[in-house]
C-alpha cells in the first residue's frame, strides 16, 4: 500500500511548496502593492472567511468521505472482495477528500497573499501562511489516513 501514496504524498508535496511560493513572491517584491492604505475591514473579513475555510477544511471532506465509504462498504460486503480489491477502493476513494481538504488549506494562504496585495503588511499576512502551512502539514497522506476508515467500517484489519 505504501508505493500506492506516491501520487497522493506528490500532491501533497505541490500544494505544499504552492505556498511557499506565495512567501517567495512576497518577499521578493514580485507584488505590485497599492499606495493607499488599505481598509482595515478587509483583516476582519478575510479573517472570518480563513476561519470557516479552516473549519471547513476538516468537516467537509469528512462528509465526503464518510458518504463515499458507506456507499462502498455495502458494495465490497456484498460481493466479499479481496484485501486487494478493498485496499484500491480505499485510496481511490481517500484521494477526493485529501485533494479537497488540501485544496480549503491552501486558500488560507491565499488570503494571506490577497491581504498582502492589498498593502497589509506581512506582519498582518504571514499568520494566513502559518496556518495555511500547518494545516497541509497535518494532512500528509498516510496508509492510516486512507485505510482507517474502511477498517472501522468493515470492522476488520486491512494491512
Amino acid at each position: 500500500m505504501g508505493a500506492r501514496l506516491t501520487t497522493p504524498r506528490i500532491v501533497w508535496a505541490a500544494l505544499l511548496a504552492s505556498q511557499g511560493i506565495y512567501v517567495g513572491i512576497m518577499l521578493g517584491g514580485l507584488l505590485p502593492r497599492p499606495p493607499a492604505p488599505p481598509d482595515p475591514i478587509m483583516l476582519y473579513a478575510l479573517a472570518a472567511v480563513a476561519l470557516a475555510v479552516s473549519a471547513a477544511s476538516f468537516a467537509v471532506p469528512m462528509i465526503v468521505r464518510r458518504a463515499a465509504i458507506a456507499s462502498a462498504v455495502a458494495d465490497l460486503r456484498h460481493h466479499e472482495a479481496s484485501l486487494e480489491t478493498i485496499q484500491s477502493r480505499a485510496l481511490a476513494i481517500g484521494f477526493t477528500p485529501l485533494v479537497l481538504s488540501l485544496a480549503l488549506s491552501e486558500a488560507v494562504a491565499l488570503f494571506g497573499l490577497v491581504l498582502f496585495a492589498i498593502g497589509f503588511p506581512l506582519a498582518v499576512s504571514a499568520p494566513f501562511h502559518a496556518v495555511g502551512a500547518m494545516l497541509t502539514l497535518v494532512r500528509y497522506p498516510t496508509v492510516a489516513t486512507f485505510i482507517g476508515p474502511f477498517e472501522e467500517a468493515l470492522g476488520r484489519t486491512l494491512r
